[in-house]
């Protein structure tokens, strides 16, 4: 059985940003079936399309899927985006390791 939660979530994000089911398919080159039965709970999008929604709706991965991350929801914004970068840059990472005094 599909998550009603996350059948319910992706019908909110989508009316949240203004969009009706007949945009989402034709963004995502679908049938408008196609996301009513998504939002319905007939059907489930793949992990590529979800992760393509979440950006469409502007909306966190976590939230969109109902995952609690107590980390997760503690870092701010700015914060995930340090994190996001000192793990794209390991040839710094010493450096900045160093800066902060963590070794």
């Amino acid at each position: 059985m599909i998550d009603k939660f996350f059948c319910n979530k992706l019908k909110q994000l989508r009316k949240d940003v203004g969009l009706t089911q007949k945009e989402v398919a034709e963004f995502l080159n679908l049938n408008t079936s196609t996301i009513a039965c998504w939002e319905t709970g007939k059907s489930y999008p793949d992990t590529n399309t979800i992760i393509i929604l979440s950006g469409l709706y502007h909306a966190d991965l976590y939230d969109m899927l109902g995952i609690s991350d107590d980390c997760h929801e503690s870092f701010t914004s700015h914060e995930r985006k340090l994190i996001q970068s000192y793990r794209e840059k390991p040839e710094l990472q010493k450096a900045i390791d160093i800066l902060l005094e963590l070794k």
